[in-house]
């Protein structure tokens, strides 16, 4: 397990983010600050430290800082796909506020914040290789598991909130939570042989779908706060047509539960 790969594509991605600040590239800046993220979550445990919480925490601050800019992307994406004349309006509107949230991204993420975060990247990298050396490869994939199942039962509670009470903030949180989750799980492949590329590619779909509902929900939101009006009808069928198909599946997430077949393969030894 090595941090430098994992911070060489953030900085790939940041740069390219201040080059063009486009849809692609702040949405891979943020992919990039996540999978980073979620590697050094993995080292922080297996490290024992609490000495990487400051540099999570400046990568944090990154994600959301891009936050309202991907928004805006993700709005006027949905806007050019309709004709209609509050579309179109709402799209003009849409590109003036890409232009003010550019110039606060481009004060808020200057070259000394990707330093700092450079210098804290390499400096728990090279903590966990010292720790590496000492501790065996069963070790860490027990500790990687540990971190990778409380991922899932944060995932399993957020949907059972989402599913007692089916609001868009619900979905939000459980949408948050299963992305840390595979994450994690990405983050920890190296040591943790827990999921089948199979399973990997489930978590990108679902993912994919959990994507797609959350940014027409968010669409459908600012689109109203904009014009002061109910949403058209069309709108709101095609939400509904997505979290029917979502819901579908009475246990989307049950298929990444490794405890329960642990515990089965046990049984049958």
């Amino acid at each position: 397990m090595n941090l430098l790969k994992s911070w060489n594509a953030f900085s790939a991605e940041w740069k390219e983010v201040h080059h063009e600040y486009s849809e692609r590239a702040v949405h891979d800046c943020r992919v990039a600050t996540r999978r980073l993220i979620a590697k050094l979550e993995i080292v922080a445990i297996v490290t024992r430290s609490g000495k990487h919480r400051d540099i999570i925490r400046k990568l944090r601050k990154t994600l959301k800082r891009l936050g309202p800019l991907r928004d805006i992307h993700v709005h006027m994406r949905r806007a050019h796909r309709d004709h209609s004349d509050p579309a179109i309006r709402f799209s003009r509107f849409l590109q003036e506020q890409e232009k003010d949230e550019i110039r606060r991204v481009r004060k808020k993420m200057p070259e000394k914040s990707r330093k700092a975060i450079r210098r804290g990247v390499w400096s728990s990298n090279k903590r966990l290789q010292a720790v590496l050396d000492g501790t065996s490869r069963p070790v860490l994939r027990a500790t990687a598991g540990e971190h990778i199942q409380k991922r899932l039962d944060a995932v399993a509670r957020a949907y059972a909130s989402f599913k007692r009470s089916p609001s868009p903030e619900e979905f939000h949180r459980m949408r948050v939570k299963f992305k840390r989750f595979r994450y994690a799980a990405e983050a920890a492949k190296p040591v943790s042989e827990i999921f089948t590329d199979r399973q990997f590619d489930r978590m990108r779909k679902l993912q994919k779908v959990m994507g797609e509902i959350n940014d027409l929900q968010i669409y459908m939101a600012a689109l109203a706060e904009w014009s002061g009006k109910p949403v058209p009808a069309a709108l709101q069928k095609e939400l509904d047509a997505l979290l029917k198909a979502f819901n579908n599946n009475p246990r989307p997430f049950e298929e990444f539960n490794f405890r329960k077949r642990t515990k089965a393969r046990t049984a049958k030894s």
